[in-house]
């Protein structure tokens, strides 16, 4: 599990202005350096309590904004018993992010609005990551939800919404690479072994709902749940270059990207 959370980090912090930090670390800034933020332990407000708190100051040391990590809301509501913000770091010059656990493969990612503190929304999943225009995330869901497999299988959804695979679809998918954005944000993709064909595929979701796929020409079973994430997956203009070890499979996207062909 460590490997995989690792892989999949690496892949989310490299398009977000993120760091892993400790509560009491030294201050955040935005990408803009108008703003910072730190990470403050949980207090009880009203009725609510607090796992952790992010508070978010001025250039000058003036707070302008806290953004709640609740347990218990004010109001008495119940939220995701989060373990508290193992990463945590700003989206963008106005957003802010907290990314913790509830349980082993069980992940919530909280978004804030760092001039209110309010929070944006709340993911269930893994693996988050933004695309490059932060307009859209995505993460590995749990396939089960779908109501089509009873075993270990993964998803891709994004913005909260699944996309991958079909409500029909009964194959198991083990995903092999972490979710990789195109440069555009237009797609995503990432390799899929399905458990029960024993194959490996390159899928690309489209944020419009398209999708293509194209079968690579590995053999690699996975055995355990989840399985590493050995693959990568990289875009280079009109390609898609898949890297497993030593070894790699160019994916050619013609035309618009409506089309995957293999050269």
């Amino acid at each position: 599990m460590a490997g995989r959370r690792t892989a999949a980090a690496a892949i989310g912090a490299a398009a977000l202005f993120v760091g892993s930090h400790a509560m009491g670390d030294a201050r955040v800034w935005s990408p803009d350096h108008k703003h910072y933020a730190i990470d403050s332990p949980g207090l009880q407000v009203g009725k609510g309590q607090e796992r952790e708190r992010l508070e978010v100051f001025t250039e000058a040391g003036e707070k302008i904004a806290v953004a709640h990590v609740w347990l218990v809301e004010p109001d008495g509501t119940q939220r995701a018993g989060i373990r508290g913000c193992e990463e945590w770091g700003w989206v963008d010059a106005t957003r802010l992010f907290c990314e913790g656990s509830i349980g082993p493969n069980v992940g919530v990612y909280l978004v804030f609005d760092a001039r209110s503190g309010g929070e944006l929304r709340e993911l269930g999943g893994t693996g988050f990551v933004w695309s490059p225009d932060h307009s859209r995330i995505a993460d590995v869901g749990d396939a089960r939800d779908l109501g089509t497999v009873s075993e270990e299988s993964a998803s891709i959804e994004i913005d909260g919404k699944p996309v991958f695979p079909s409500e029909k679809d009964t194959e198991v998918h083990w995903f092999r690479s972490g979710l990789v954005w195109s440069p555009d944000s237009r797609h995503i993709a990432v390799v899929d072994y399905r458990q029960r064909q024993g194959s490996l595929y390159l899928v690309v979701i489209g944020v419009t709902g398209s999708k293509f796929e194209h079968k690579l020409q590995w053999q690699e079973k996975a055995e355990d749940w989840p399985p590493d994430l050995d693959f990568r997956v990289r875009w280079a203009g009109g390609q898609i270059i898949v890297t497993h070890g030593e070894k790699t499979q160019t994916v050619v996207m013609a035309g618009d990207a409506n089309t995957l062909a293999h050269p």
